[in-house]
């Protein structure tokens, strides 16, 4: 596996990417102690910032040379760093990103306001760029956003989720947010209308690629790789891709015991090793990271039309790191 750093990556924007830094940790002060406290660990807990790089290379793509994109992009990192936020609660996660998270640190009410006020600063934001097609945009991205971690909530003790519903929801969850980014930046540099769906579907596919090589790195990576607990979704209860395929091929006794595990909330080692095994057998984890790979090719056939460029060339080596990193 390719172990390039998206800092290598994104060479070709590597000063932008200082102004966010910069940007974000300014924009996270609140004279309000606890909030600065809550969002600044999480901002600055080693995010990749994917989403501000989708929306500057984008721009970028379409010879955009101000501002703009640094500011939106700093709006994307706060949706998503939110979403984060609110998950750790539903979840009642302990780990994020190698950390404790900050519903441990500082407790669920305090994660919930902290994002909400993230929230609140992406939607300002937003409202001082006055562009309404990307208050329209990115409104309904973080709408999209909502609705499929309801719907992952709705769906998780449904033992016959099927791959296309499973891949409706994580569409809604992670992709049409890094389809909103690279939509954004097309709309900054002041692309056609076939550029902005052309863009707006790569940040779709790769958005769906990273999601489900999550899936698969959730059973393999180690805990210090993923910064997590290594088979949460399944000590969760969470239906993902792997087990979704696995399930289809197995033997009834195997599901029933799949069914058992999902549904014991304290299952043990033993059980979950036994479903992990399960998971293996019918090679899971393969078809997942294949089916990932499958919407790499998709993305880089999105970016086919246009010329090579620095921008492009990035581009195209974020769709191959998304499946290729190890957390």
């Amino acid at each position: 596996m390719s172990r390039t750093s998206v800092e290598t990556i994104c060479y070709p924007i590597r000063k932008d990417l200082e102004k966010v830094e910069h940007t974000l940790h300014a924009l996270v002060y609140s004279p309000v102690e606890m909030v600065t406290q809550v969002t600044s660990h999480i901002i600055h807990s080693g995010g990749k910032r994917l989403r501000p790089i989708l929306c500057m290379l984008a721009s970028r793509l379409f010879g955009y040379q101000g501002d703009r994109a640094i500011k939106l992009g700093c709006a994307f990192e706060f949706i998503h760093t939110a979403t984060l936020l609110h998950d750790d609660v539903i979840d009642n996660a302990t780990l994020r990103r190698g950390k404790a998270s900050s519903n441990a640190l500082w407790g669920n009410k305090g994660s919930v306001l902290a994002g909400d006020y993230l929230y609140c600063k992406a939607s300002s934001i937003i409202s001082e760029d006055g562009d309404f097609k990307v208050l329209e945009v990115m409104t309904q991205a973080t709408a999209d956003t909502t609705e499929g971690e309801i719907l992952e909530i709705v769906k998780s003790d449904d033992i016959e989720l099927t791959e296309e519903a499973y891949l409706e929801i994580i569409q809604f969850k992670t992709a049409r947010l890094f389809a909103a980014a690279t939509h954004v930046g097309a709309l900054l540099g002041r692309a056609s209308e076939a550029d902005q769906e052309r863009l707006k579907n790569y940040g779709l596919h790769i958005g769906m690629a990273f999601q489900l090589a999550d899936d698969a790195l959730d059973y393999v990576s180690s805990d210090a790789e993923m910064g997590k607990r290594v088979g949460t979704d399944l000590k969760e209860g969470k239906l993902t891709l792997p087990l979704i395929h696995a399930m289809r091929s197995c033997s009834a006794e195997e599901k029933n015991l799949i069914r058992h595990t999902l549904q014991n909330v304290s299952a043990g080692e033993e059980e979950l090793n036994k479903v992990l095994s399960i998971i293996d057998r019918y090679q899971g984890i393969k078809y997942t990271l294949e089916k990932a790979s499958e919407f790499i090719q998709k993305a880089k056939g999105d970016l086919a039309p246009y010329p090579e460029s620095p921008f492009k060339n990035s581009l195209l080596e974020l769709a191959e790191y998304v499946v290729e990193r190890r957390k």
